[in-house]
């Protein structure tokens, strides 16, 4: 049975589920190079769909409790960035850790840590892109321990 076939009857809501799905397809063999491309499409559309389904749903809960519009179009641009990035590189970091002879396995933890540090990043840049408050995101920051006296730290989480 194809990769692609078996996937259908999963739901894609988060990357550790597309992690496992991918895991089970290289352990299986239905994952292979013929049918890589499919699910990587497939993964992309998937993306897109849920990035504009949540920053739909974000944009109308942040309208209704009347945020400020930079803040809702940030909280929205947000989401869209958040979910589609973790949705691509929960498709894509199995099979990166296979290439490099590492066990597919240890995606699924590596990924929970990735985008915990990567979705404060984006929210923070896209947050400073659209409201426009450099000062506001460096003290936020400076209380999060990322940031002293305007420098960003290297992150020392491994």
């Amino acid at each position: 049975m194809p990769f692609t076939q078996h996937e259908d009857k999963y739901p894609h809501f988060s990357p550790s589920i597309i992690i496992l799905l991918v895991i089970r397809g290289l352990a299986l063999g239905t994952l292979n190079d013929r049918t890589r491309g499919q699910f990587l499409i497939r993964e992309l559309k998937m993306a897109g769909s849920l990035s504009a389904i949540l920053s739909l749903a974000g944009f109308l809960r942040a309208a209704v409790f009347r945020t400020p519009f930079p803040e809702t179009l940030a909280v929205t641009a947000s989401l869209v960035v958040i979910v589609f990035t973790s949705i691509c590189l929960g498709a894509v970091l199995p099979l990166l850790l296979q290439k490099l002879g590492v066990d597919p396995a240890h995606s699924s933890t590596t990924i929970q840590v990735v985008m915990d540090i990567l979705g404060c990043v984006l929210w923070k840049t896209v947050q400073w892109i659209f409201t426009d408050t450099v000062s506001v995101v460096l003290r936020t920051c400076a209380v999060l321990g990322f940031v002293s006296n305007g420098v960003f730290f290297s992150l020392s989480v491994f």
